[in-house]
């Protein structure tokens, strides 16, 4: 599972599953704007379904197979990039703090990395 959003101000990034099953999109149904998640469909029944969903502001994407992936943080002098990537190496998803203000968050614990 991936799941990032911004929540009163506060940043979340959150990264599951170290190789295990991808976990289910239970809570898929308390997403607002602007979040981006990946996960397994959810079925009417509560069964167990072979299907994943990945969603962002630019759509969605479904799939027969999971996909695996690991988060990139990558820190520099005034930037910080965080990256969702797959074992074939295409990144799904970046967010980037540009700003100082943004920086300082990270640093005052505003923005939370789970």
């Amino acid at each position: 599972m991936y799941y990032r959003t911004k929540r009163e101000d506060v940043h979340y990034v959150i990264s599951a599953g170290a190789g295990a099953d991808i976990y289910r999109l239970k809570r898929e149904g308390d997403a607002i704007p602007g979040d981006v998640y990946y996960g397994r469909e959810v079925s009417s029944t509560g069964e167990r379904i072979k299907k994943f969903r990945y969603h962002s502001s630019d759509g969605e994407i479904t799939f027969d197979e999971a996909v695996y992936f690991l988060v990139s943080v990558t820190v520099t002098n005034k930037k910080i990039i965080m990256k969702m990537i797959d074992t074939t190496g295409k990144a799904w998803d970046e967010y980037k703090f540009n700003s100082p203000e943004d920086i300082a968050d990270l640093f005052t614990g505003k923005v939370q990395l789970k």
